[in-house]
Order: structure tokens, then sequence, then C-alpha cells
């Protein structure tokens, strides 16, 4: 897994690319975002749209992150997903737990309307 983080305003869009089935790179992850929490960004669009494969170790990073926003009062909105991930969000029943959008600007607006 890789990824990329690009702060803007009031949010950060975290750009993940490649399989999420590692625990260890995920606490990496989530070390970059509490840093990003600590400088009062609270809200998250999570862009998975060159994500592979993700088991239950990526479906715990992105309750994991859910919870971090959260608890700091923001949010996240979670966008790209693909057929297969959405399938694995309905399967164990997680999918309610998001806000999801089909792309990053259409995040941004859901966003922008919770901060506002």
């Amino acid at each position: 897994m890789k990824y990329t983080i690009e702060k803007e305003e009031n949010l950060a869009v975290v750009s993940i690319q490649g399989d999420i089935l590692s625990e260890v790179e995920d606490n990496e992850l989530l070390g970059a975002l509490q840093e990003i929490v600590d400088d009062e960004i609270v809200y998250f669009i999570i862009d998975l749209k060159e994500v592979g494969n993700m088991n239950s170790s990526g479906l715990n990073l992105l309750l994991k992150i859910l919870s971090k926003s959260r608890t700091a009062s923001g949010d996240i909105v979670l966008s790209g997903i693909t057929e297969r991930l959405s399938k694995l969000m309905i399967i164990t029943r997680i999918q309610s737990m998001f806000n999801i959008a089909s792309n990053v600007e259409e995040a941004k607006k859901i966003l922008l309307e919770k901060v506002n």
C-alpha cells in the first residue's frame, strides 16, 4: 500500500494505491493522519479508486480513520469505491457507517456542507 496526503484549507485528501492487507502499513498511515488531526484538520476524503484488494485489516483501517476523525469532531467521506470494495462493505455491513461519494469533487461538496 502506498498513499499520498494533500492538505487543503479545512480538509485532507488521502489517496491510497495498491492493496490494503497489512496492519503494519496501516499504522504508518494512522500516524500521519494523527499529525494532521493535531494540526486541527479533522475532515478527510479517503480516495480508494486505486485500491486493488482489501481484507479485514483494510476495513479496520477505514474504521480507525473514521473514529479518529469523529473523536476530533470531524468526519470522513470515502470516494472512488470500486465494485469489489463496495460488495465487501455490504457483506460486512459497514457501508452505512460512511459517507460515500463517487469522486473527490463530490466528496469535497459533502464535507463543505458539514464544515459550513
